[in-house]
């Protein structure tokens, strides 16, 4: 499991360094979106291969490494996204479109507020069912109807959970919600 912490750190430092290169933002995107594919390969093939100790140790990689790993490439992949359809007409249309992606974001940020504020007070009482994958096999169907939005991208029962993908994407919307920001403040737009 070191080799992960490892890898986190090896991502940050690499994603830096994109971030202060002098590249527009979709190559940057573009770039971050190669290393980060390669950590997700890597993690996946280690998921199939890797008996986890202990409970504990099975949800710490899918509450905290996978998602921080995988949370760049929703963000990274979103980015993209929007810069390429962003108008490049007047600024009054750039910004009503990114008002309108960021109105998206917090519409998501709205829905999954509960959960957020889970994560983000630290507790642990419900990181059986969300963070286990026998909790998701033991389940069945029943989570695919509960966290409809995760069965999307990421449905191997070896390597997903209840609720990494949900986490990775609050984590990546938190991300775009800044740039959104940042891009509107750019424009001379402040948000509030």
């Amino acid at each position: 499991m070191e080799q992960f912490v490892l890898l986190l750190k090896e991502i940050e430092e690499a994603l830096h360094n994109i971030e202060k290169s002098e590249i527009c933002i979709q190559d940057k995107a573009q770039d971050a979106t190669s290393i980060l594919m390669d950590a997700f390969t890597r993690m996946k093939a280690f998921a199939f291969k890797y008996k986890f100790r202990s409970e504990s140790e099975e949800i710490f990689f899918f509450k905290e490494i996978k998602p921080k790993v995988f949370y760049n490439q929703i963000y990274y992949c979103k980015v993209y996204d929007i810069e390429m359809n962003r108008p490049l007409a007047m600024e009054d249309m750039q910004i009503d479109y990114l008002k309108l992606e960021l109105n998206r974001v917090n519409n998501f940020l709205n829905e999954n507020s509960g959960f957020h504020q889970y994560y983000r007070l630290g507790n642990t009482y419900l990181d059986r069912f969300y963070f286990l994958r026998k909790t998701r096999i033991l389940y069945g169907m029943k989570d695919v109807l509960e966290n409809l939005e995760s069965i999307y991208f990421e449905h191997d029962p070896c390597f997903s959970t209840n609720c990494d993908f949900k986490l990775a994407k609050i984590l990546a919307s938190e991300q775009i919600q800044n740039y959104l920001n940042s891009e509107l403040k750019t424009l001379g737009m402040e948000m509030s």
